[in-house]
């Protein structure tokens, strides 16, 4: 039975999700081949919404605190022996001086094996992921591109096909018959445009066409979160006047 059968469903891209960011590196790159082999749509979607610890460090330092807050000691000071002293202050600043102190000298007691140290890793991916699932963090507010929308499997399989050569490795429209099949050259391709169908003749037109529509969306996305800073700012002032 193919890998993606048993995940095209309601909940199924998250279930996946979850099982490929709790596997070691090795096996990660193993999953991620056969997932592309078979539908390279989920493969390019996987890539963007999966947890890694370099993408958590890109987080805003009040999440990162908000983390390491969660974290187990020996978990996050065994996680510190990955992470490039640099981000340290960024990681902890949820501590105070002495909390940061002690949890360095702790550090610094412990000498874990790498595969101890691949599992703190994993550890903090998974707890992250919690967080998201309960509400605690949310990415939409800093980085839209890992959010799930719960919809996530259907939009995929209406998406154009795409496949991989086999020759060059580059990700091009796919020639085989798919669900719902990409439009040929005369045929028209309905996206919501104010109520107005656009049609596009040739594959090269549909990617230029989401593509726009990809940076209108984020546009749209920078504007909101700019208002929201806004509003939090001013909310700020009237609890600090009254």
């Amino acid at each position: 039975m193919a890998l993606l059968t048993r995940y095209k469903k309601t909940g199924g891209f998250l279930q996946l999700l979850r099982l490929i960011e709790s596997c070691s590196q090795e096996k990660q790159t193993k999953l991620l081949s056969n997932i592309e082999k078979e539908d390279v749509r989920w493969s390019l979607a996987i890539k963007e919404k999966m947890l890694t610890v370099e993408r958590i460090l890109e987080f805003p330092d009040e999440v990162l605190g908000d983390i390491s807050q969660k974290a187990q000691q020996l978990t996050l000071a065994t996680a510190l022996f990955h992470i490039d002293e640099k981000h340290y202050d960024r990681f902890l600043c949820s501590f105070s001086e002495r909390a940061k102190r002690l949890l360095l000298e702790f550090k610094n007691e412990q000498k874990p094996g790498p595969g101890e140290i691949q599992t703190a890793l994993m550890n903090i991916i998974e707890l992250t992921r919690e967080m998201i699932d309960e509400g605690y963090i949310v990415p939409k507010l800093f980085n839209p591109d890992l959010v799930v929308p719960s919809t996530i499997e259907e939009d995929l399989e209406n998406l154009p096909g795409l496949e991989l050569n086999p020759h060059t490795g580059a990700v091009e429209m796919s020639t085989s018959p798919v669900k719902k099949a990409i439009p040929q050259n005369g045929d028209s391709l309905s996206y919501a445009n104010n109520g107005k169908a656009r049609k596009q003749n040739s594959p090269e037109e549909q990617i230029a066409f989401l593509s726009r529509e990809l940076k209108r969306f984020k546009e749209e996305n920078s504007g909101l979160k700019k208002k929201l800073q806004i509003l939090e700012e001013q909310l700020q002032k009237h609890r600090s006047a009254s």
